[in-house]
């Protein structure tokens, strides 16, 4: 089992490194920029085409003028460094399980009125995070001491959006290898 396993690695792998050459791109050199969420496995990875992809990895080369987004496998294959994808992709899929548990996980009411609604919780590690809901149902976050109605220039619409602009702006991001 374990050879055909190794078999099959060495057949992707010359797979993606052959697509690399067909699209003459460089086979090596790549730098995984950063790392995307889909929310759902079903991005397409621009090099292989699996169509169940995640977290899609948007890879970097000095001599390319875009990025390409592709899978964990083919990070690796790229650049030079399966380990690193491997750790990366699970970074990122650990910081989606705090983000869920972050969102929908208790908030205590701290202030009602006719004018709104108060929600908190306690960042583990971090800040007390408070999301508001005003009279007009208009949702705003208490962020760098301040009330915050948009995030990333729009008006968050939603406990969930705004759970998730707090997530954003306070979990303390993992330093990417």
């Amino acid at each position: 089992m374990r050879q055909a396993e190794c078999v099959s690695d060495s057949i992707y792998k010359s797979r993606c490194l052959k697509r690399l050459r067909e699209l003459e791109l460089p086979t090596e050199g790549w730098v995984c920029e950063w790392i995307e969420d889909t929310d759902e496995p079903e991005a397409v990875c621009e090099l292989c085409g699996c169509a169940r992809v995640r977290f899609l990895h948007h890879m970097s080369h000095p001599m390319v003028g875009h990025t390409i987004a592709v899978g964990c496998l083919c990070d690796g294959i790229m650049s030079g460094d399966e380990l690193g994808a491997y750790e990366r992709e699970r970074e990122a899929r650990n910081r989606a399980r705090r983000r869920q548990t972050f969102i929908h996980g208790k908030w205590k009411p701290s202030w009602q009125s006719p004018h709104g609604t108060r929600w908190e919780k306690k960042m583990r590690g971090g800040p007390t995070c408070v999301i508001r809901q005003d009279a007009d149902g208009r949702y705003a976050v208490w962020h760098g001491g301040r009330w915050c109605y948009r995030c990333r220039g729009q008006e968050m619409t939603t406990f969930d959006q705004a759970a998730s602009a707090l997530f954003t702006a306070n979990d303390p991001k993992r330093r990417q290898t």
